[in-house]
C-alpha cells in the first residue's frame, strides 16, 4: 500500500511537470495565449482563436469556417465591441496621445522572433501584430495593432471597406505579413485549469506522507 502511494506521488508530479513544460503560455495584460491549444483566454472568461489560425482566409471563407459545420464553428468574427474588449484587456492607456496605448508581455518577439504574443502572427518587417474585426459602421472593418518596436498598441474602428479587405490581406500575405480576422468564442469559459492542477497534486501529497511513514517505520 505504501509503495502504491509513492508510485502515485511520482506519477502525479511527473504529470504536473509535463503540463508546465510543454504547455507554454504567454501573458499580455489580462490575456493569456496557450501555444498548445492555440487559444487566447481573457481574465473575463472570453476566449479567442490565436492570430495565426485563420490567416490567408478571405472574408467569405472566414464566414464559412465559423458557420455550423465549419472548422472554426465555435467562433465568430469579432464585433467592434468584442475587439475593443480584447484590446482593453491587453493594454494600458498611454500618456503621450489619446489614441495610443502601451502593453507589456511575458514574451518579446523582437528578442525571439519565432512567433508573436497572440500566436505565430508577428511580422518582423513592421515589428507588429494585427487583427481585423467587423466595425459598427456598416460595410467597414476595423483593426487592432500591437507594435513591439515602439511598445504601443492602436485601434481603429473604420479602417477599410469590407469589399477591399480581401485585396488588402492578400497583399499583406504576399509580403509575408500575418494578418487575420479576430475570432471570438461563442461561449465564455467557466472552468479554470487550477482545480485540475490541485487534483493532480492530491495523490502526490498522499504519496509523500505515505513515503514519510515508510521512512519512519
Amino acid at each position: 500500500m505504501k509503495a502504491r502511494f509513492t508510485i502515485s506521488a511520482i506519477f502525479a508530479m511527473a504529470l504536473v511537470f509535463a503540463s508546465n513544460t510543454y504547455a507554454a503560455t504567454i501573458t499580455t495584460g489580462g490575456l493569456t495565449y496557450d501555444d498548445s491549444t492555440h487559444v487566447i483566454t481573457g481574465t473575463d472568461g472570453t476566449s479567442y482563436l490565436s492570430w495565426d489560425r485563420d490567416t490567408r482566409l478571405t472574408l467569405a471563407q472566414t464566414f464559412e469556417a465559423t458557420a455550423v459545420g465549419g472548422v472554426y464553428e465555435a467562433y465568430h468574427i469579432a464585433s467592434e465591441t468584442e475587439a475593443y474588449a480584447f484590446f482593453d484587456l491587453a493594454t494600458t492607456p498611454a500618456n503621450f496621445g489619446p489614441f495610443h496605448y502601451t502593453f507589456t508581455s511575458t514574451r518579446s518577439p523582437d528578442a525571439d522572433p519565432v512567433g508573436g504574443i497572440f500566436g505565430d502572427s508577428y511580422d518582423a518587417t513592421v515589428n507588429s501584430e494585427t487583427a481585423y474585426f467587423l466595425s459598427d459602421s456598416d460595410g467597414w472593418s476595423g483593426s487592432i495593432d500591437f507594435n513591439h518596436f515602439y511598445g504601443y498598441a492602436e485601434k481603429s474602428s473604420s479602417l477599410l471597406p469590407l469589399s477591399y479587405m480581401d485585396e488588402q490581406m492578400q497583399r499583406q500575405a504576399d509580403n509575408g505579413y500575418h494578418t487575420n480576422w479576430l475570432l471570438v468564442s461563442d461561449t465564455k469559459l467557466i472552468a479554470t485549469p487550477i482545480p485540475a492542477a490541485l487534483f493532480m497534486f492530491a495523490p502526490a501529497l498522499l504519496g509523500f506522507f505515505g513515503f514519510r511513514r515508510k521512512m519512519q517505520a
